[in-house]
């Protein structure tokens, strides 16, 4: 059967059929469903934007901390909460503390366009960087060497300026 075309409620009456009546209650309902539903997703576009937006301006508001700083120097879960602020006021210099603990791809992503010196600080004999659970992996792979420890021990003929502190 033809649900028939909605109608206003005040358009309503006791002489329509009960038929008629629920097709009305159902067209109305699925008026009102697909309005929500349309109302919902240009709150949920708004929500988006405004979350961008915030991120935008948290990431404004700390790279203000960083503004001009030609050194910018942290742990590295330091360096990575603030990843964006970092690379946001291009720094002359990235100093990375507990080095020993860190592996490359990390280093790298603290650094921006503008940094031209890289200063590690740590102890190669303390803890070294880690995967998870994978520790056969980790040793047959040597990424359980950080490149701290890499550069600290590497042969003569490959050596990189560096201090060494007792």
């Amino acid at each position: 059967t033809s649900l028939g075309s909605f109608r206003e409620p005040k358009a309503w009456n006791w002489d329509m059929s009960f038929e008629e009546r629920w097709n009305q209650c159902y067209l109305l309902m699925e008026t009102l469903r697909r309005t929500f539903h349309d109302s919902l997703s240009v709150v949920k576009k708004g929500i988006m934007l405004a979350r961008k937006d915030l991120h935008q301006a948290k990431v404004a508001a700390r790279a203000r901390a960083y503004e001009h700083r030609w050194v910018i120097g942290g742990t590295m879960v330091g360096c990575i909460t603030r990843l964006e602020s970092i690379r946001a006021s291009r720094p002359f210099a990235v100093l990375i503390e507990e080095a020993s603990e860190v592996m490359e791809p990390l280093v790298f992503s603290c650094l921006s366009g503008s940094t031209m010196k890289l200063e590690m600080i740590g102890d190669h004999r303390q803890l070294q960087p880690s995967v998870g659970d994978r520790f056969d992996f980790e040793r047959a792979n040597k990424i359980n060497i950080s490149m701290f420890q890499r550069l600290i021990e590497a042969p003569d003929t490959h050596s990189f300026p560096s201090t060494v502190l007792s």
